[in-house]
């Protein structure tokens, strides 16, 4: 019986989210970014650093500082707010920290190893950053998640004419994506969710310590360049308000 309840509750939840969706569109109105808030943790426990991390100055929230923190409304097959977006390119405060270094980045005898790394800069730094959950594309939504599922989808991290692109299957096949899992909801879908990498197995049956990303510098006309590929960890915690 329990079993049956949860899954009826999911079944209700995923309805009333598709329902919110279809209504929206059937009405012709336009609809609008969802703002939510993102927490970017910096180690592992007490031990390791990620390799994505925030700048210590607390939760990004969407209008704070130039923040953009949302469920977005512009998505793909109508799976409106399905796809999740950090923004501080814009912020004259707020930043992410980006680790690219030596240690995490693929060698050529490790899996993901594309071409010699050749990254803007070597270490830690400091960036204007754009992140983005791109699920819709796949046919998965963050918000019609129920809770205790979990969904893959590519992670793309942009900062000036650089990006980080982990599980894009036709810009970076050697990559891998994020894991989005959904922790609670309410009547109108998700609530809460954790974003973290997704490692991949190497022939030789050893783990990678991250996802593998593969960074590319982006031309004003737009031709892309392969930079290497690194081993992202990083772990976001989003909720909604």
């Amino acid at each position: 019986m329990r079993t049956w309840r949860i899954r009826t509750m999911a079944a209700a939840l995923a309805v009333a989210a598709l329902a919110q969706g279809t209504a929206t569109a059937t009405a012709g109105r336009k609809p609008a970014d969802i703002p939510v808030r993102t927490y970017a943790s910096d180690t592992v426990g007490n031990a390791a650093f990620y390799t994505i991390q925030s700048d210590a100055l607390g939760a990004y929230v969407n209008g704070n500082d130039g923040v953009v923190s949302v469920l977005m409304a512009n998505v793909y097959n109508n799976l409106y707010n399905g796809d999740w977006e950090l923004d501080a390119s814009a912020s004259n405060v707020r930043r992410l920290a980006i680790t690219l270094g030596p240690e995490n980045a693929a060698g050529i005898t490790e899996a993901g190893y594309t071409v010699p790394p050749k990254p803007p800069f070597w270490g830690t730094s400091l960036v204007g950053a754009r992140v983005i959950g791109k699920c819709t594309e796949f046919g998965s939504s963050l918000l019609t998640m129920v809770p205790g599922a979990s969904i893959t989808c590519p992670v793309l991290v942009r900062w000036g004419s650089y990006r980080l692109d982990m599980g894009a299957p036709i810009e970076a096949p050697e990559s891998t994506p994020g894991r989005i899992t959904c922790n609670r909801a309410d009547t109108v879908g998700c609530t809460d969710w954790f974003i973290d990498p997704v490692p991949a197995v190497a022939a030789d049956g050893v783990t990678t310590p991250g996802a593998i990303a593969r960074l590319v510098s982006i031309a004003k006309n737009g031709a892309v360049t392969n930079l290497g590929d690194f081993y992202m960890t990083f772990h976001f915690h989003v909720t909604r308000p």
